[in-house]
C-alpha cells in the first residue's frame, strides 16, 4: 500500500469512527434531552418552580455565571436570582401571537388539561467560527423535540392573541448545560439537558 493510499485509508476509517460515535452518542443524548424536557413540562404544568428553575436554561446560565464569578455575596445573588425568576414566571402575560419572543410562553402551553404526544427528536449542531481553519471550529449540539399538543376543553385551552388553541405541534429546543454559553465552556461540571425555548409550528395550528 503506497503512502498516499494509506493516508486516505486512515482518514476514511477515522471519519467512519467519528460518524459512528456521533450517532451512538446522539441516540443517548436524545433520550436524555427528552427525559429533561418531560421533567420540565411536568414542572410547568404543576407550577413546581424549584424544578422549573433547575431545568430552565436562562436561569441556570445566570446561576452558573454568578457562581463562577464568586465573591462574598454569592448566596445573596443566587437568592435574588431565584426570587426574580419566580416573580417573572408568576407574572408572565399570555402570548399575543405565534411569532416573537414571549417570556415564559411554556407556562401557557404546558397546561394541566393539555395532552402531549412525542412526535420526533432531532439532534442538530451549531458551528461557530466557520470561516476559521477546521481545528478552530467549535461545534455545539442541541436537541429539537417535536410534541403534538391537544387541548380538549375549550374554556381551559391556551389563548394566543385571544383565540383558544385546540391543537398544534410544539417544538422544544433543549441545550446541554456544558454548551449553554461560550464563556462557560469547559468550566461547568453539571451534566443536564436544559430547556431553551418553545415555539408553535404555525402550519399545524388548529383553533377552537
Amino acid at each position: 500500500m503506497n503512502k498516499r493510499l494509506l493516508i486516505v485509508s486512515v482518514i476514511v476509517v477515522a471519519s467512519v469512527v467519528a460518524i459512528t460515535g456521533y450517532y451512538l452518542s446522539s441516540a443517548s443524548a436524545s433520550r436524555e434531552a427528552v427525559k429533561s424536557a418531560l421533567i420540565y413540562m411536568e414542572a410547568v404544568k404543576t407550577g413546581d418552580f424549584e424544578t422549573i428553575f433547575k431545568y430552565h436554561g436562562q436561569s441556570q446560565k445566570r446561576r452558573f455565571l454568578i457562581m463562577l464569578k464568586g465573591g462574598e455575596r454569592v448566596k445573596d445573588s443566587l437568592d435574588t436570582l431565584y426570587r426574580d425568576q419566580k416573580a417573572s414566571f408568576e407574572n408572565a402575560w399570555p402570548p399575543q401571537g405565534l411569532r416573537g419572543a414571549w417570556g415564559w410562553m411554556e407556562k401557557f402551553l404546558f397546561t394541566p388539561q393539555g395532552r402531549f404526544e412525542l412526535v420526533d427528536v432531532t439532534m442538530k449542531k451549531h458551528q461557530e467560527n466557520v470561516s476559521l481553519p477546521l481545528q478552530n471550529i467549535k461545534v455545539r449540539y442541541y436537541a429539537v423535540i417535536t410534541i403534538r399538543a391537544t387541548y380538549p376543553e375549550r374554556d381551559k385551552a391556551p389563548r394566543i392573541g385571544g383565540r383558544a388553541l385546540r391543537s398544534a405541534l410544539l417544538e422544544l429546543k433543549m441545550v446541554h448545560s456544558t454548551n449553554i454559553a461560550r464563556t462557560l465552556r469547559g468550566r461547568i461540571t453539571t451534566d443536564r439537558w436544559l430547556f431553551d425555548s418553545v415555539s408553535v409550528r404555525e402550519d399545524s395550528v388548529e383553533y377552537w
